[in-house]
């Protein structure tokens, strides 16, 4: 009887884990132990009455939220008889006018009389260091404000977790003798 011997060698590592960070922290209920000390707000267009502009002239001030997860929230109050507020988020990777281009998932609902004095809020989860609120204000001065709510996340042991995570996944796949996330893998026989 002849001997086959197999040589298995890891080509391309997982890019990814099975579970995300933020995943195992929310699994983990990893937090700085009180909301005051994780929640900032910050204004963008400060609420009260808005002049008419056209073609989002009325602009917010930047947000900074590199190293938060973020919330805006557009809070708007009557409108004027007729009038009508479109909202966007804008992003940029600096805090300069020029630098800024309108977020894909940044569109709120536009505010009518039918509509008003509600709140709306989109989390942001683009990749861009700044944010801003800009708005079109159409027929007649509306009520409103955005801000931004940010919260800081908790990466005390974020090193620690990921690595935790990594090794789960290398124990169970092994366990199972199968493979969890894509990778590339070659084989070699002797014959």
């Amino acid at each position: 009887m002849e001997v086959i011997k197999i040589a298995l060698k890891l080509i391309t590592p997982p890019a990814i884990e099975p579970v995300t960070l933020d995943e195992v922290k929310l699994h983990l209920r990893l937090s700085s132990g009180s909301m005051a000390g994780t929640l900032t707000t910050v204004q963008s267009i400060v609420p009260g009455a808005q002049v008419v502009a056209a073609d989002y002239g009325l602009v917010g001030t930047g947000v900074d939220v590199l190293g938060y997860r973020a919330l805006v929230n557009l809070n708007s109050g009557t409108n004027g008889a007729g009038g009508k507020v479109d909202v966007k988020i804008q992003e940029a990777n600096e805090d300069v006018d020029a630098k800024y281009i309108d977020w894909y998932g940044g569109v709120f609902e536009q505010v009518t009389e039918a509509n008003d004095n509600a709140v709306q809020e989109i989390e942001y989860t683009g990749i861009k260091r700044y944010i801003r609120v800009v708005a079109t204000v159409a027929v007649a001065d509306c009520d409103f404000g955005a801000d931004v709510i940010r919260e800081q996340s908790y990466n005390t042991e974020d090193t620690l977790l990921t690595s935790l995570t990594t090794t789960a996944r290398k124990y169970c796949a092994g366990f199972q003798n199968r493979a969890y996330i894509t990778q590339t893998w070659s084989l070699w026989l002797d014959n």
